[in-house]
């Protein structure tokens, strides 16, 4: 239905711009300029399809599953993909996920069927670090289109013997077009929570119950394959593109290296579970607030870990690595223990302590106080502007948005820091914050909770509320250089 609206409104805009130039050229006037869709409302204005879905046997045991090359492309780069399959003939099509009048995704290419699958070995994890590089043979490779839309994208494989099905995830990035908002995927963290081939960062999903100290882009994702992208980060992508924002889309991955990629843009949005940082990365985030671009942390726990990029050790592709030993990292990271000092600051530990000791929220505002958490957001100070037009009042609750990691006001905020939303939680109090940075003008908010994108889709939880929709719209709108 609001494909058709879009439509609708594009159709009156012309026939009013229309009526202005014929009266011009009576009374003398130069005509107006042509009001042109983005091209997220372009795209979004196509049909969906269903079939984007995963509609067979979910592929659990290994029946087919795959990675690509990288984690994000930019237009006219080649994606290989690397692909394990029982079955000797396999279907590849592709996906960009978005809103397509509430449908979810398009599809993009047409459906390939390959033949010369293989089963592809799992490799046992490294005896000392529990890295598990999968090391595969390219199955495939494409090159993306120049006309395709930045955006999510999901190639959905399915094994023509037994219909089992498996997604590849990555995203598309428009390097060239300086849209006004960027929003980063955290695939860092996607990466330290993926527990295939029996190694994680964690030891809930590692055998024998001990996590890696260094994880491998080279693997597949557990479970359908698709990484994280439907825990948080989708709300946030079906309503941007529902409403029709100038988005564009990359991963922390390439925001490291390549710092030119946030400065085309008025605000930068990191959106989900965005808790594994590299040095540059965060100095690359800082020095783009440093020139006024706005910084939107829709989640929690951000920034909590540093970590560093290694080359893999089974192709020399570089940065295929993550190194993170966390917990363990005075005792066993390699640059605690060599004599070395210079290289004391990118040590793999928390930012927030030593020999760090960057603590997250003199950049976020707030940072990681506790987990879990599964409860209400309390407004507070709600004559804030960001409360503008959505008819709450202090003490007033964002049910079921509050979780499941949350972060509070710890005291190195800078000056200037403003609590909008203070609600108690097992661990003492979460807190909301936004602030300016007075050296250039960027506004800097956090949500301080995972669940916040909760509320602007009903993907899922089914918690949409449109006092949260009219929050971000009131945020994005300031980003944008609009008063509310």
């Amino acid at each position: 239905m609001r494909g058709i609206l879009l439509l609708a409104r594009k159709c009156l805009c012309f026939r009013f711009a229309a009526a202005l130039f014929v009266a011009g050229l009576c009374i003398g006037l130069a005509p107006p300029p042509a009001l042109a869709a983005n091209p997220i409302q372009t795209e979004n204005a196509l049909p969906g399809d269903w079939e984007w879905y995963l509609d067979g046997p979910l592929a659990t045991n290994g029946e087919i599953e795959g990675y690509t090359n990288l984690p994000s492309y930019n237009l006219g780069q080649t994606i290989s993909f690397y692909i394990s399959s029982i079955s000797p003939k396999y279907k590849i099509t592709i996906y960009r996920i978005g809103w397509y009048d509430g449908v979810g995704g398009r599809r993009v290419t047409n459906t390939l069927t390959r033949t010369g699958g293989v089963k592809q070995t799992i490799p046992a994890p490294n005896a000392t670090t529990g890295l598990v590089d999968a090391g595969w043979k390219v199955s495939y490779t494409l090159k993306v289109p120049t006309t395709w839309i930045s955006g999510f994208y999901l190639a959905k494989l399915e094994a023509v013997t037994g219909g089992y099905q498996r997604y590849i995830p990555f995203v598309v990035r428009n390097d060239s077009y300086a849209s006004t908002y960027l929003f980063e995927s955290p695939v860092n963290t996607w990466q330290a929570y993926n527990g295939w081939g029996g190694k994680s960062l964690y030891s809930y999903n590692s055998t024998n119950g001990i996590p890696a100290s260094k994880v491998s882009f080279n693997r597949p994702y557990e479970g359908d394959g698709s990484g994280a992208l439907f825990a948080w980060e989708i709300n946030m992508a079906h309503f941007l593109e529902r409403e029709g924002y100038d988005v564009t889309y990359a991963t922390n991955y390439e925001l490291d290296n390549t710092p030119s990629l946030l400065l085309n843009h008025k605000a930068f949005l990191s959106v989900g579970h965005d808790e594994y940082w590299t040095w540059n990365l965060r100095a690359n985030v800082e020095a783009a607030r440093a020139k006024g671009i706005h910084l939107g942390f829709f989640g929690s726990n951000d920034c909590y870990w540093q970590i560093r990029y290694e080359a893999s050790p089974v192709n020399g592709a570089a940065r295929r690595t993550i190194v993170a030993y966390k917990y363990d990292a005075l005792s066993k990271d390699p640059y605690a223990l060599d004599a070395n000092t210079s290289n004391d600051k990118y040590i793999t530990t928390t930012w927030r302590d030593a020999p760090v000791n960057r603590p997250e929220d003199a950049l976020i505002g707030v940072m990681y106080h506790g987990d879990p958490v599964d409860g209400d957001i309390v407004v507070s100070n709600a004559s804030h502007w960001i409360y503008a037009n959505t008819g709450l009042k202090n003490g007033d609750l964002l049910k079921g948005l509050l979780g499941y990691e949350t972060d509070a006001s710890f005291g190195n905020a800078p000056v200037g820091t403003q609590v909008i939303a203070h609600s108690p939680d097992p661990f003492g109090y979460a807190d909301m914050s936004l602030y300016t940075w007075s050296a250039s003008g960027a506004i800097v908010f956090a949500a301080g909770s995972l669940q916040f994108t909760w509320g602007l889709d009903d993907w899922w939880e089914g918690l949409e509320n449109p006092a949260v929709q009219t929050m971000t719209r009131n945020l994005l709108a300031r980003f944008a250089g609009s008063a509310n």
